[in-house]
């Protein structure tokens, strides 16, 4: 899989600019990842139930509670809502192309027909999936409204741009490597998240990462809007870009975490959705109902595929032996009835 350099999201063979970061494409970097193993990029948002408006998800959130980039009302979310969510990422970064069986090609089925996700990495970068309707949380009905818009690919180092290493060092945590930057961020879910999605192994965002402490927020009384936050370790104040949630102290070099919460507030009134990671082990439920039968997968059926495996040839035995069978066979038979009666 070749990917965008800028983004790291897969570049389709038959598009010349990525149609997520808008990236031309030059050199195409090469992906480094484990074959069992896949990468979705997620943008992701929802819809407010006060000011209508979408706004931001930019965090695997299970909390209970988001709240809106637009008009700043903090409302209950169903934490269940994110399971169709996870299982369209998981089904993109294992089905997308350019081979049209996607991520796992089966010994003996073909899929290819009824692959949904097969020209993402052909002719599309990303494909996107909406759902609606009331979710229960904590006794409440409340809407599950969320559109993700999700694409395989590898995260890549935010500064040299190169695919980060990889170890999964336990159930929900991982940590990334770049060798050139010596850099080692970890990110760790909490067990609600991983009971969302069983293939789920963890995820990158900026709510997420452990080794980074949330930094001191200051907001006056009287002053709305005004917000300063401070570094955790020396108190310096830090300089706020609009790069990311993570920001490291000009004094002492240290890593630190702005909530999303505070984070959307510094970046209002821009109301895109960031790029966040999740990372899945096997083949998605979407391949496995694809492959088991037409009822199962919702969406026409399944053939054999012709590049599987051939049967061995069934070679006929030479005509003497077939007439020594066809005439020795009988009388044996006869002998043996003979003698037993």
């Amino acid at each position: 899989m070749e990917l965008c350099e800028r983004c790291g999201r897969v570049a389709p063979g038959e598009l010349e600019a990525c149609q997520a970061c808008g990236a031309k494409f030059g050199r195409r970097t090469g992906s480094t990842y484990d074959p069992e193993l896949s990468w979705a990029a997620v943008r992701c948002q929802f819809q407010c139930r006060s000011c209508g408006h979408l706004s931001p998800l930019d965090h695997l959130d299970v909390d209970g509670s988001v709240s809106c980039r637009r008009c700043g009302l903090e409302q209950a979310y169903a934490v269940d809502s994110w399971r169709q969510a996870l299982g369209h990422a998981h089904a993109v970064a294992d089905l997308a192309g350019p081979d049209p069986e996607g991520r796992r090609p089966h010994p003996r089925l073909s899929i290819a027909a009824d692959n949904p996700f097969k020209q993402v990495g052909v002719s599309a970068t990303e494909a996107g999936h909406q759902q609606s309707g009331q979710a229960d949380a904590g006794g409440v009905s409340v809407p599950n409204t969320l559109r993700v818009f999700a694409a395989p690919g590898q995260p890549l180092c935010s500064s040299c741009h190169e695919p980060l290493s990889l170890d999964v060092k336990g159930p929900g945590t991982i940590e990334l490597g770049c060798g050139g930057c010596n850099t080692r961020p970890r990110y760790e879910l909490p067990q609600r998240a991983l009971e969302l999605h069983q293939a789920l192994v963890g995820v990158i965002d900026g709510e997420h990462r452990s080794d980074a402490a949330a930094v001191s927020v200051e907001a006056p009384e009287g002053e709305q809007g005004a917000i300063a936050i401070k570094c955790p370790s020396c108190g310096a104040p830090l300089e706020i870009k609009d790069t990311g949630q993570i920001v490291t102290c000009g004094f002492c070099q240290t890593p630190a975490r702005i909530p999303s919460s505070t984070y959307g507030r510094l970046v209002n009134p821009k109301l895109d959705p960031a790029t966040w990671w999740l990372l899945f082990r096997g083949p998605s439920a979407l391949r496995r109902a694809l492959e088991r039968s037409p009822e199962g997968a919702g969406r026409g059926g399944y053939k054999v595929a012709t590049r599987s495996y051939e049967l061995p040839e069934v070679v006929a035995p030479p005509l003497p032996v077939t007439l020594a069978l066809a005439i020795g066979l009988p009388l044996v038979l006869l002998t043996i009835a003979f003698f037993l009666f």
